[in-house]
């Protein structure tokens, strides 16, 4: 038998309105039309079950039983192995008695569950919900049990045939009961699947086929207990009850075992992937942007993403990326991951201990800490939870799996960071620029954009060097590089030339703006003086610009010797923060 599972989201817990009108309106429409049968004819349910009140215990307990040892498949679905019992109590004790079984089994299932659900603290359904969903499974089974009763007498098969009833004709009622009772068991859930978001293709994969051949392999044990039972063997119906519930045990514990093979291989998949994205950028925002995907992809309760990761130096602010399911979400996720860490990111040496399932207000959130080289924190990897949702094994085991990759790509990313930046300054070194400009060369040809190309010299660097010592003038070229970064955009690029020189990049800007920035470089820096040797030294700097608006045909040297130029015109000049700019013709 199949029962009904989740996999959308609304205000109903896990469950569509659609879904849950649909299963209250059927579950309650059943549990009516089952009242009232009783109702009319209260000998359908009292006289079997006094004529062998031991039979129906057997069977109850072997269908309650059968029923504990459901399994899921795919996350969406239930699969308990107790039709054949249901059908052969309605052949062997009477179809009131059976009904009623199915009825009794059922609700007792649904109610170790709500105990098992609340015991577990999980998310709790609404209470309509709640009811509706104990309530549709023993109804919409008996009734579906009884109406099967009454289709095959209906085709002129008695359901509950007499003792004369060759082995064959008892085979052909057994068969035909079964195939009619799962056909309309499967319509019946498979429409509510539907109606709670699920696709035609994923349920004929996921719901009908492995559901038939479950079915299928127990129906001769089911057939079985029919025979034993007619025979009034009771020993040899204990065994055979044992034996039922011994399959049902090894066919869940295979399942089981398949099915988490199964979500390893996905796991390894997705690991693998992390690996191939961690090793082939440096962009850590681009990482970021990956492990998002995949972490969303393959949790669907998921919210959202945070990966943090400390700068490559301790000047540095540290690197944070959020990604959720909706851009309006953002700010949610953030609060709530950021909210439930208590830190942004973690610091050198700071203990890395993961985060494992505290609730906020917006859900569950999973962190665990990326490792460095030397072991200490280089950051999290962060999962927000819909509130409804609670994270499983599988969810703790892939997100620090791919924490681990994740470790790699940040260290990866540090390194490669310090590598291409200047360690007094902070700036890019000479090489990184020469590469970015070569880019920005080729993307203004292909657009026809424009660019600007400074060139700056820092002033006096040599006299304050022999004057008061290096540690002034490496203090000199901090102040350069501080009133740079005050003046240029995020997009902007800016290093460390060499020397006493620096140069910045200024993609989509024409002359004219190259040349604003430049007087806001050269009105920064006059305010960053600083005391040295009992005097006061007033930084100042020499600008050229070099600008290319995407027209003509030059290379990234000719950009660099025409910046070139307008500096040399800019040192020239009698006063002290002069600013040159010439166009690429």
């Amino acid at each position: 038998m199949v029962e009904e599972r989740n996999k959308t989201k609304s205000t109903f817990g896990p469950f569509t309105f659609a879904h849950v009108l649909y299963t209250g309106l059927l579950g309650f429409a059943s549990l009516v039309l089952l009242i009232a049968v009783t109702l009319a004819n209260p000998d359908l349910l009292t006289k079997p079950l006094s004529a062998n009140p031991l039979g129906f215990v057997i069977m109850l307990f072997l269908a309650f039983v059968a029923r504990l040892m459901s399994f899921r498949v795919a996350g969406m679905v239930t699969f308990t192995l107790d039709t054949g019992v249901y059908v052969a109590s309605v052949m062997t004790l009477g179809v009131g008695a059976g009904v009623l079984l199915a009825f009794i089994a059922m609700l007792m299932r649904g109610v170790v569950e709500l105990v098992q659900r609340e015991l577990a603290q999980r998310a709790q359904w609404p209470f309509g919900v709640t009811i509706a969903k104990l309530f549709f499974g023993p109804s919409v089974t008996a009734v579906a049990l009884l109406s099967t009763t009454v289709f095959v007498d209906f085709l002129g098969i008695s359901a509950t045939p007499s003792e004369g009833f060759s082995f064959p004709s008892l085979a052909l009622a057994f068969f035909v009961m079964t195939v009619t009772f799962v056909m309309l068991q499967y319509g019946i859930v498979v429409f509510g699947y539907f109606l709670n978001g699920l696709g035609v293709r994923e349920i004929w994969k996921e719901v009908f086929l492995p559901g038939i051949v479950a079915e299928c392999v127990f129906m001769p044990i089911g057939f079985a207990l029919v025979v034993v039972y007619r025979n009034h063997d009771l020993p040899a119906l204990l065994v055979l009850s044992l034996s039922y519930l011994l399959f049902a045990w090894v066919f869940r514990r295979q399942r089981r075992m398949s099915e988490e093979a199964r979500q390893k291989a996905q796991e390894l998949a997705l690991v693998e992937e992390a690996g191939r994205a961690a090793a082939s950028t440096l962009n850590i925002e681009e990482v970021g942007r990956r492990l998002g995907i995949i972490l969303l992809d393959a949790i669907p309760d998921a919210l959202g993403v945070v990966f943090t990761a400390r700068g490559s130096s301790s000047s540095e602010k540290p690197f944070v990326y959020v990604r959720a399911r909706e851009r309006a979400m953002k700010p949610m996720v953030y609060d709530s991951v950021m909210n439930a860490l208590g830190t942004g990111v973690l610091p050198d040496n700071t203990p890395t201990v993961p985060l494992d399932g505290k609730k906020t207000a917006s859900g569950e959130v999973l962190a665990r800490p990326l490792v460095a080289y030397d072991g200490s924190g280089a950051g999290y990897l962060c999962i927000l939870m819909k509130p409804e949702a609670v994270a499983g094994v599988k969810e703790r085991r892939l997100l620090q799996s791919l924490a681990r990759q994740a470790a790699v790509a940040v260290e990866n990313w540090r390194l490669y960071s310090l590598a291409m930046q200047d360690g007094l300054t902070g700036l890019f070194v000479r090489r990184y620029i020469e590469n970015r400009l070569a880019e920005e060369v080729e993307r203004a040809k292909r657009s026809n954009s424009r660019f600007c190309f400074i060139m700056l010299d820092v002033d006096n660097l040599k006299e304050v060097n022999d004057k008061y010592g290096h540690s002034a003038g490496d203090m000199l070229l901090k102040r350069a590089a501080t009133a740079i970064k005050q003046s240029i955009r995020a997009m902007d690029v800016a290093a460390r030339w060499g020397g006493d020189e620096f140069a910045v990049l200024l993609p989509d800007m024409d002359l004219e703006g190259g040349m604003v920035v430049g007087q806001r470089i050269l009105a920064n820096l006059k305010t960053l003086s600083f005391v040295v040797g009992g005097a006061t030294i007033v930084p100042s700097a020499s600008i050229g610009i070099g600008s290319f608006d995407g027209t003509t045909a030059t290379t990234p040297a000719e950009i660099v010797g025409l910046a070139d130029k307008a500096l040399y015109l800019a040192k020239e000049s009698p006063q002290k923060g002069g600013i040159v700019g010439r166009k690429a013709t």
